[in-house]
């Protein structure tokens, strides 16, 4: 029997939820190609995370802060939101 955190429950659900919407989004936007398709579905999961990681996904998680434990670095310092900036990296944004 696995024991989750509260923490840990409500990202994995939180997560759960990204995909949900995603998915339903999608199959009501089948337009363009299969390949404009996946690229669509996945740049907005991928957005999704970045929104739960900014703090805008579940309010019960608040932002989380990704720290790199190689170096200690945080994925956000310097400042940013990311689902905004990983917009400039992904294909498929309408």
């Amino acid at each position: 029997m696995e024991v989750y955190s509260t923490f840990q429950r409500e990202f994995m659900q939180t997560l759960s939820c990204v995909q949900e919407v995603c998915v339903q989004t999608a199959l009501c936007q089948q337009e363009g190609t299969l390949e404009e398709q996946f690229y669509n579905i996945t740049a907005e999961v991928i957005i999704g995370i970045m929104e739960m990681i900014d703090g805008y996904a579940n309010p019960s998680i608040g932002k989380l802060n990704v720290i790199c434990p190689k170096n200690g670095e945080s994925l956000k310092n310097p400042p940013m939101e990311l689902h905004d900036e990983v917009c400039k990296y992904l294909k498929g944004l309408n």
